[in-house]
């Protein structure tokens, strides 16, 4: 009886994971941002519980490759949203909310840095330029 209960469990952490990771692949394309960042979150918070459960090497594969992307959209959304918010507040003179704004997008950006997939590592490229200004200015 014990061991149902843990399949269970498995089951509707990736049941519920997946359908977060739906969730917030549909606000993404929407451009509801705030939404799916929410939705990432939470979806990666699932899937790490779903990967704590599941004894199946290819099972645990398959959840970590996904919750890593998931992850790496929701950090590349924060950090985007916070520079946009950054700079909306700089052109209105408001600089300590600016200046937070930068450091939380400049945040993002360095966890960005410290993850090892290729997505992650394309993306710290690309945004590179654009975060050393941040901190030059």
């Amino acid at each position: 009886n014990f061991n149902i209960i843990i399949m269970d469990q498995r089951i509707d952490y990736l049941v519920v994971g997946s359908k977060l990771a739906s969730q917030a692949v549909q606000s993404d394309a929407n451009g509801q941002y705030d939404m799916a960042i929410e939705y990432y979150i939470q979806a990666v918070d699932c899937l790490g519980k779903a990967l704590k459960v599941n004894e199946s090497e290819e099972i645990q594969y398959s959840i970590r490759v996904n919750a890593e992307g998931y992850h790496v959209r929701m950090l590349e959304l924060k950090s985007l949203q916070a520079a946009s918010t950054a700079t909306h507040f700089d052109q209105q003179h408001s600089y300590v909310a600016a200046l937070q704004a930068y450091r939380e997008s400049i945040s993002c950006y360095l966890q960005l840095a410290q993850m090892n997939t290729p997505k992650a590592s394309q993306l710290v490229t690309d945004l590179k330029p654009t975060m050393e200004a941040y901190m030059h200015s």
